[in-house]
């Protein structure tokens, strides 16, 4: 990363039920391909943790 490079991070947590964070994948709806495509188009990164009655943490960064 070059110095003059400005990242803008967003952090989405709950505490609710949590689910299978590999069942993204294989979702028929076009929600969460949408945010990923958006994602990769600015070269940014995302992380989604989840587990079974400990919420869901959703990270983005992206360079602005």
């Amino acid at each position: 990363m070059h110095l003059s490079e400005q990242l803008m991070a967003l952090t989405v947590e709950d505490d609710g039920k949590g689910f299978d964070v590999n069942a993204l994948q294989q979702s028929p709806g076009i929600g969460w391909s949408n945010i990923k495509n958006r994602i990769e188009f600015l070269k940014g990164r995302l992380d989604v943790q989840s587990d079974k009655d400990s919420g869901t943490s959703v990270w983005i960064e992206v360079k602005v």
